[in-house]
């Protein structure tokens, strides 16, 4: 599960990215106040959901790299050597 919550993550970041740029493209284009101030506050709103991201990605990573348990070690059983 935290494979696929990795993954899912990882996707939303691109889609992210891929939206800023698109924003600042269009900004680019076109000088409309209006416009302007929606991708603005998007921009903002994508720059925190990207910093969540890398913080859970961050989480999730260090989950995975805890060191397994230690094995637990047990003696073989001895063998009796029947005297005679």
């Amino acid at each position: 599960m935290q494979n696929e919550a990795l993954i899912q993550l990882i996707e939303e970041m691109i889609e992210l990215k891929i939206r800023q740029h698109a924003a600042v493209s269009a900004a680019a284009t076109r000088s409309d106040p209006h416009l302007a101030r929606i991708i603005s506050q998007t921009h903002a709103a994508d720059h925190r959901r990207l910093e969540q991201i890398k913080g859970e990605i961050a989480r999730v990573l260090k989950a995975n790299d805890s060191p397994p348990p230690a094995p637990t070690i047990t003696e073989p059983p001895r063998l009796r050597m029947s005297g005679g």
